[in-house]
């Protein structure tokens, strides 16, 4: 009986999961934001897609709990582009300034 019970709270887990995963976001970006919630600042932190040199990008940003933390960035093929901020306080991906990206949305946010 328990092992039922427990085979039950884990498949409602799953479809839960699925659930709240945006079809319009490539199933590799929904993947690494599941797992980027779950090692990220408990304030702070967030996904948001962007539109940057001719396609959609994620931003990936740690939040401000982490001195010189870095923002990772990924195409919707789960490519990292580059990182922005760090010690050195990157501005560029791949030579292009990132402050000409377009905000689209925010994918998550704590």
């Amino acid at each position: 009986m328990r092992k039922a019970f427990i085979v039950i709270l884990c498949f409602v887990y799953l479809i839960s999961c699925r659930k709240h995963a945006d079809k319009n976001i490539p199933e590799c970006i929904n993947k690494n934001v599941f797992s980027f919630k779950m090692n990220v600042c408990t304030r702070g932190a967030s996904v948001n897609e962007y539109t940057f040199m001719g396609q959609k990008v994620y931003a990936f940003d740690q939040g401000n709990c982490i001195a010189d933390g870095q923002t990772e960035i990924t195409d919707s093929n789960c490519v990292t582009l580059g990182y922005l901020g760090g010690l050195l306080g990157s501005t560029k991906i791949n030579g292009m300034e990132f402050s000409t990206a377009v905000y689209v949305k925010t994918i998550w946010k704590n």
